[in-house]
């Protein structure tokens, strides 16, 4: 029986419209969700779905609730714009973060890099240009699972100590890095097997953040393989940890 058949919908789209309400879910998350889980087993036959539903709900409640805490302190500290629903950018940004939550809950690393790009999107810096970059680089984020977020925190890490770090990793000093070198070394750094890493690193080439392989398996040792639009989101994934 899907959500519908059964009469929770969770979060409508008409409530995510609706600036006092979503005030409220962010201050008061569990409250919320316990209305709403209230009203949709005011039906008999849904007394058999109320434990998954309230499990559900605790989840994306302490997700909310962190994310509620968190925009006080930074609109309080002056790092976010007061209004951070003023703008369609704005509004689409956060009513899709909201949405993502409640449709499936994402694993920690997802949430903490979903969060920090929509962070970007209001600080008091933000143009509108940032406001709608923060929207649809919150759509390719989406896209991930934690391994990959994992993978591009790493190669982040490395290119910030150094862009050239991967340099020392080549077999001769006029060739590239051997795939399999990078592969390994990431799987140790990370405590992760090599497959995953290598399935991690697939879905980061789709959506091009990382510099594909060349010829004979051989990856370029510069920027430590992020892509510049790999660098760019790495950039707002990890500004507001």
């Amino acid at each position: 029986m899907s959500d519908e058949e059964n009469g929770y919908t969770g979060l409508e789209l008409a409530q995510l419209d609706d600036r006092t309400w979503i005030e409220r879910l962010l201050n008061e998350p569990m409250i919320v969700f316990a209305e709403t889980l209230t009203g949709a087993l005011s039906q008999p036959s849904l007394v058999r779905f109320a434990l998954g539903k309230c499990v559900q709900a605790r989840l994306k409640g302490r997700l909310i609730q962190e994310f509620g805490i968190q925009l006080r302190v930074l609109r309080e500290a002056g790092k976010i714009k007061e209004d951070y629903f003023a703008t369609h950018s704005q509004q689409a940004t956060l009513k899709d973060f909201l949405k993502f939550i409640d449709d499936d809950p994402p694993d920690e690393e997802v949430f903490k890099a979903l969060k920090s790009i929509f962070f970007c999107g209001v600080e008091k810096s933000a143009t509108a240009a940032d406001e709608l970059k923060a929207y649809h680089l919150l759509q390719v984020c989406k896209q991930l699972r934690s391994a990959e977020i994992l993978l591009l925190r790493e190669s982040w890490s490395l290119y910030k100590e150094d862009p050239k770090q991967m340099s020392k990793w080549r077999a001769t000093e006029n060739e590239g890095v051997y795939e399999y070198v990078w592969l390994q070394k990431m799987s140790a750094s990370l405590k992760l097997p090599e497959g995953l890493i290598e399935n991690s690193a697939e879905t980061l080439n789709r959506l091009r953040l990382l510099r594909p392989s060349k010829l004979q398996g051989i990856i370029s040792a510069e920027t430590c393989r992020l892509s510049t639009f790999g660098i760019e989101l790495c950039e707002r994934i990890t500004k507001f940890p």
